[in-house]
């Protein structure tokens, strides 16, 4: 019975760690599109809050088109550039939408970032219609 405690114990410890690919994310991150200043949130569970003027979305509890919701990250390591997802998760009923995202730290508090917005597609390149330089808030 000890045995099994200790991995239990063990096992419920490796869900909260960073892993490497993800560790540069963590953190707050700050830009501005078109004269509005939005911020985006990684923490070191997976998840993600984004703020933009006054309204807030994501992180483990929030309400998305009237439902209890969470908003999680994932980034696919190996990829140039780096591949991120941004997920979106309900319970009921369960369903999961992906904002599929590219990344690039152009310094350690420094990042490209460029998503197609809603048309359920990666982008290949950062161009000035699909990305944002983003900078680490300290």
């Amino acid at each position: 019975m000890r045995h099994f405690i200790i991995l239990l114990l063990a096992l419920s410890s490796l869900s909260f760690v960073t892993t490497k690919s993800e560790a540069p994310f963590i953190g707050t991150w700050k830009g501005e599109d078109r004269g509005e200043v939005a911020y985006i949130t990684f923490d070191h569970e997976g998840y993600a809050i984004l703020r933009i003027g006054g309204e807030v979305l994501g992180g483990k509890d929030f309400v998305y088109k009237e439902k209890k919701a969470e908003l999680k990250y994932k980034v696919i390591p190996n990829t140039k550039p780096i591949q991120l997802d941004l997920i979106i998760s309900t319970n009921e009923p369960v369903k999961e939408n992906k904002m599929l995202c590219i990344a690039e730290f152009m310094s350690d508090d420094t990042m490209k970032f460029a998503s197609n917005f809603g048309l359920n597609s990666r982008p290949t390149e950062f161009n000035i219609k699909n990305s944002i330089v983003l900078l680490r808030e300290k």
